[in-house]
């Protein structure tokens, strides 16, 4: 008996201790968010960690609103932490680096999320094509407005994102301006996506115009709705057509009622899912195929690069409703502001 006791003491103990040892095994990933204002962090945030945990991880997040200083101080405390991996969104992509050299120090793989850094030797990049989202805005403009004066206000230009939406929407357009179809009234970047900045500058656009605006690419809703306001407040809504959207509760509700509207969306279950799998293989040191590489001043970074898609009503309960991004009763109850 008291050898049955005995035996039973030790396989309490060998099952205690490899529990443990299989919780120390765990993969234990870093997410550094450079803004969670968009709804779809919140989201994405959600997606990654269901994905991490099912494959066997640990996800650790830590956010800051645009503070560069604090997303470095974020950043070293992770890395202190031991984790395996360091998922980047970036509040600057220009110097970020910094982060991916201090990671890369303590042998922490870096994986840069939907915005390159720089000049930096990142271990994966997974984005969604801004060239494609681009050229999809240019395209649904002409094909509502084929000649004419247009504006195109680009997003932050520390942003790769804004600048590969502005060479998709030359793409599209640049044939068009060299036949002079198409005359480019104004174009330049919009510090931080803010829409007080969009706001002021167009204002300053249609002030100092001596030609009348026929469209505005404004390339997102931060900077679209800051178009927008400048437009209505200068009573010309109905004479320019300003488009830019990611489906929002005021998109997604003008689609619904059969308004002429466009959406591009990144569908976030898919990135975030694709990005939990190449945190756990980069952290078990599993080989990763991808055919994609994208230079970033310093090397050809492997990445992943997904198309974004366009919401209309045919594809918005699957897209958006049924993805979780935007819930259906919150758009039908949405009430805009006047």
């Amino acid at each position: 008996m008291r050898f049955l006791k005995f035996a039973v003491l030790i396989f309490s103990f060998l099952i205690f201790f490899s529990s443990c040892n299989q919780a120390d095994n765990k993969s234990k990933i870093g997410i550094l968010f450079g803004t969670y204002e968009a709804a779809r962090w919140d989201l994405e945030k959600n997606y990654l960690e269901e994905k991490i945990n099912e494959l066997g991880g640990e996800l650790i997040t830590k956010i800051t609103e645009g503070d560069e200083l604090e997303q470095f101080a974020q950043a070293t405390e992770l890395i202190e932490s031991g984790v395996d991996v360091l998922i980047i969104i970036a509040v600057n992509g220009n110097t970020a680096g910094s982060i991916v050299r201090e990671a890369h120090s303590k042998g922490i793989k870096v994986i840069a999320y939907d915005k390159l850094i720089q000049n930096s030797e990142i271990d994966f990049f997974i984005t969604f094509s801004g060239e494609r989202a681009g050229e999809l805005m240019a395209e649904y403009s002409i094909n509502k407005i084929p000649e004419g004066n247009y504006v195109l206000m680009y997003g932050d230009r520390t942003d790769d994102n804004a600048i590969k939406i502005h060479n998709g929407i030359k793409t599209i357009l640049q044939p068009l301006i060299d036949a002079k179809n198409i005359n480019i009234i104004y174009e330049g970047y919009t510090d931080q996506w803010a829409t007080e900045n969009a706001t002021f500058y167009t204002n300053k656009i249609i002030e100092f115009s001596d030609t009348e605006i026929d469209v505005i690419i404004a390339t997102f809703n931060s900077v679209t709705y800051g178009a927008k306001a400048a437009v209505k407040k200068q009573g010309l809504e109905n004479n320019i057509l300003v488009i830019g959207h990611d489906p929002d509760l005021e998109v997604c509700q003008d689609i619904l009622n059969g308004k002429e509207v466009l959406a591009v969306h990144k569908t976030v279950k898919n990135i975030a899912y694709k990005t939990a799998e190449i945190a756990i293989q980069l952290a078990t040191n599993k080989t990763i195929q991808t055919t994609d590489e994208i230079y970033n001043g310093r090397m050809d970074v492997p990445s992943i690069i997904l198309d974004p898609v366009v919401v209309n009503k045919n594809n918005i309960e699957t897209i958006i409703f049924e993805e979780g991004f935007i819930n259906k009763k919150d758009v039908l109850n949405y009430k805009p502001a006047i």
